[in-house]
């Protein structure tokens, strides 16, 4: 099969296109969701599979006020016998909140689902409320477009 000397010429240029194109993207990367801005904690919805999972940032005094309010009620339990809170299973399977600015008042990691909390730091705490705190970092993702009513709905069918 020949080709013809002008579609020759098209492909070699869409190709080198196409080239600088890849190049740009890696010197210079499109901002990320969640990822970009370390000002606060990182919230982390663990819903999906093999796609990226909702997250946004508690950056502002009101919410932090909020999630240590919730923190502060919840009650000392017994250690979790698979050691994490947080189930292996498909579906949701509940939040993270990661300290990645290292605010001083926060554990390094706090992990969520249902009324369980456990809170790391150098060591390993169990807490427990009555679901409160889910509840408050559901609404917070809900209010800040992180999930919207239908995944919602989605997640409370599943607790």
């Amino acid at each position: 099969m020949k080709i013809n000397p002008a579609s020759r010429c098209t492909c070699l240029a869409t190709a080198t296109v196409l080239l600088i194109l890849a190049a740009l993207m890696v010197s210079f990367p499109l901002p990320s969701t969640a990822d970009s801005r370390p000002e606060g904690l990182k919230v982390t919805i663990l819903l999906f599979s093999g796609r990226p999972n909702p997250a946004f940032f508690l950056d502002d005094d009101a919410s932090l006020a909020g999630l240590e309010k919730h923190l502060q009620a919840g009650r000392a339990t017994e250690a979790v016998k698979e050691g994490t809170v947080i189930p292996s299973r498909l579906g949701y399977s509940g939040i993270v909140v990661e300290n990645v600015a290292r605010l001083r008042t926060f554990p390094g990691r706090i992990a969520v689902y249902g009324n369980r909390i456990e809170v790391r730091n150098d060591s390993v705490k169990f807490l427990s409320d009555n679901g409160e705190l889910e509840a408050y970092l559901l609404r917070e993702a809900l209010r800040r477009k992180a999930i919207d009513e239908d995944l919602l709905n989605f997640i409370k069918s599943r607790q």
